[in-house]
């Protein structure tokens, strides 16, 4: 947002307008409604966005007997005896589940299923 001062503007009313234009309350405001946060649309498209462009972690996990992964084409590769690793970077960025994947488009949250910007699902 720093690099975005709209972004951050509206961002900042959001919050005043649903929690509290004092942000000192914010805090017991919160902790009196837990789901209040969950109410923040535009804000949770902010950040939904900005993890799916710049994602905090990836996993690793070891492979087990009955656990597979397929590619594109449908083709199954057994887990076994491997560490299978899942690096969301490339993933978030591929153009066959996400409309201009390089945009920083808040609005993909926002949007209805149907829009041409609606993730796809399992993206």
């Amino acid at each position: 947002m720093y690099g975005n001062p709209a972004v951050l503007a509206r961002v900042c009313a959001e919050h005043a307008l649903i929690i509290s234009p004092d942000t000192f309350k914010t805090t017991s405001l919160i902790t009196s409604n837990s789901l209040l946060p969950n109410k923040l649309r535009y804000t949770l498209a902010v950040m939904k966005k900005t993890l799916r462009m710049y994602p905090a972690v990836s996993s690793t996990r070891a492979g087990e007997p009955n656990f597979d992964v397929s590619d594109d084409a449908g083709r199954l590769f057994p887990t076994n005896g491997f560490l299978v690793r899942a690096n969301p970077l490339p993933i978030h960025r591929d153009l066959t589940h996400w409309k201009r994947p390089d945009s920083f488009l808040r609005e993909r949250w926002l949007v209805t299923p149907g829009d041409p910007l609606y993730p796809v699902k399992g993206a």
